[in-house]
């Protein structure tokens, strides 16, 4: 009689893949996604300006292509890392609008 008992570690891994077929679909990283995420929110945080909004923007569009399942993620590290990339000409934007009337009235 032979034993279908799995000897090896990759025995066993083909065991449980040929038992369960789509076990390998059912595993899904979302590691782009949440380092793109932590970026965005961490430019903000910490007032970075050029790199890490760079880097949570290019990790969140890798993290899009690469990682269905990170969907979410990516797209708020995107979101937020052009927020913190840009958000600098906001605030002088928003800042110039409101300060206008200021130097307009001052002159009379």
């Amino acid at each position: 009689m032979t034993s279908e008992r799995p000897t090896t570690p990759n025995d066993y891994d083909h065991a449980v893949y040929a038992s369960n077929p789509y076990r390998a679909q059912q595993q899904s990283t979302k590691t782009l996604g949440i380092l793109s995420l932590i970026g965005g929110a961490a430019s903000i945080v910490f007032g970075q300006l050029v790199i890490l909004p760079i880097a949570a923007i290019i990790l969140g569009f890798i993290s899009r292509s690469k990682e269905p399942d990170a969907k979410a993620f990516a797209t708020w590290g995107i979101v937020l890392g052009f927020l913190s990339l840009f958000g600098w000409i906001i605030i002088a934007l928003v800042a110039a609008a409101l300060a206008a009337p200021l130097f307009i009235f001052s002159f009379f």
